[in-house]
């Protein structure tokens, strides 16, 4: 999750500055109010990155999920790669501040396996396919081995 936060930040950051940087051209090549301009500027590259970088990929993650994890694995591990040592210090960043605040405890609402019953549970009774419930054990074991 830190190497898509870190990759997403980049992408709208760098997006903001370029399309601010051609606005201020653009405006005083046409003789435009820059102010103005800069204000329009933020409420369209607002919008777009909305709509762009949080709705969208929300949206399709969540219309077909196995699909595009399938399709995004892969990429999003080499990415994670390339992050690591960005991710590690912003990873013992927000550790060193949740120990501050005494939030350093981590658990989680139901237990490792009782996340695997409550996904053959599910799957049973038809709420989820066999694909999601190979997916939500998978998961379960990665996190697992991660602890380890």
């Amino acid at each position: 999750m830190v190497t898509i936060l870190i990759g997403n930040t980049i992408v709208t950051t760098a997006a903001a500055v370029v399309v601010a940087l051609l606005t201020v051209d653009a405006a005083g090549a046409f003789g435009w109010n820059k102010g103005l301009a800069l204000g329009i500027e933020v409420v369209v590259v607002t919008f777009v990155v909305i709509v762009l970088s949080e709705v969208t990929p929300k949206v399709i993650a969540a219309r077909v999920p196995a699909a595009l994890s399938r399709r995004i694995a892969f990429p999003l591990y080499c990415v994670s790669i390339a992050f690591y040592p960005l991710t590690a210090v912003l990873v013992a960043m927000v550790e060193a501040f949740e120990s501050r605040l005494g939030l350093h405890q981590r658990h989680t609402a139901l237990k490792s396996d009782e996340i695997k019953t409550l996904a053959d549970v599910v799957s049973d009774h038809g709420a989820i396919d066999q694909e999601e419930r190979s997916i939500l054990h998978s998961m379960n074991e990665c996190q697992r081995n991660h602890r380890a």
